[in-house]
């Protein structure tokens, strides 16, 4: 499988296929019956069949976006979209009572050419995402005890990362690097928040810190994996006239 976003929604696609989800009747558009995908295991009912529509709805929004960004032929590449508006029609059906269209053989050729027309991204290795949740587990004891002004940015930037470090086999790296957009938010507030005395004082700075550390982690994980120059321990200093 290519490690991009078309070689993602393939893979995900073809595990709906052989599992012949197409013959599932639930009050939801999609149910992936007893069906493993990125490491999430869905089972039948409402909820689980939702989140599986969700999913890969998500998948689905970051191949185009991948398409539109990185595809080397424009003139192809909106010949190659035009030819999966089925699928896309299948994916956001407005009657979530329909059961789920697997796509035809066409549509299936036409995924697998645009994972190989894209460009692969190099692999997050698995040792590298526990060291992700591990920092996350350091920044979730941080947050007790902390005053609201400081507990709330961090505890959203936990839930920012923690999910692109769990969607990461759908979403990829580029879903890592999209939280960590979000993330410098997140740092932001942090940043702005007046302290009242010298121990607040040392509060905020000990959260900055950490927080500042684990983004710069990141920053390696996605830098190594998209193919680009770490930015945030060289812009940060800038940002804040350090």
């Amino acid at each position: 499988m290519e490690r991009n976003a078309a070689g993602r929604l393939l893979h995900m696609l073809q595990l709906l296929k052989d599992s012949n989800v197409g013959d599932v009747r639930t009050n939801a558009a999609l149910s992936l019956t007893g069906t493993n995908i990125g490491g999430l295991q869905f089972s039948e009912g409402t909820a689980c069949a939702y989140l599986g529509l969700r999913t890969l709805q998500d998948a689905y929004v970051e191949f185009v976006s991948e398409m539109h960004d990185k595809y080397p032929i424009a003139k192809q590449k909106e010949t190659l979209l035009l030819g999966l508006q089925p699928l896309k029609d299948s994916i956001y059906a407005p009657n979530l009572n329909e059961k789920f269209q697997t796509p035809s053989q066409d549509q299936f050729f036409i995924l697998d050419a645009c994972a190989k027309g894209l460009p692969e991204e190099n692999e997050v290795t698995r040792t590298e995402l526990d060291e992700l949740r591990e920092g996350l587990d350091t920044l979730r004891v941080l947050v007790t005890g902390l005053k609201p002004a400081l507990r709330k940015p961090l505890q959203e930037l936990i839930r920012i990362c923690e999910q692109a470090v769990a969607m990461y086999e759908i979403r990829g790296a580029a879903g890592l690097k999209k939280a960590l957009k979000q993330m410098w938010g997140e740092l932001a507030e942090i940043w702005s928040v007046e302290p009242s005395d010298a121990a607040e004082e040392a509060e905020k700075d000990t959260v900055f810190q950490a927080v500042r550390n684990f983004m710069i982690k990141v920053d390696e994980v996605c830098s190594k994996a998209l193919k680009y120059r770490p930015l945030i321990e060289a812009v940060l200093p800038k940002l804040l006239n350090g």
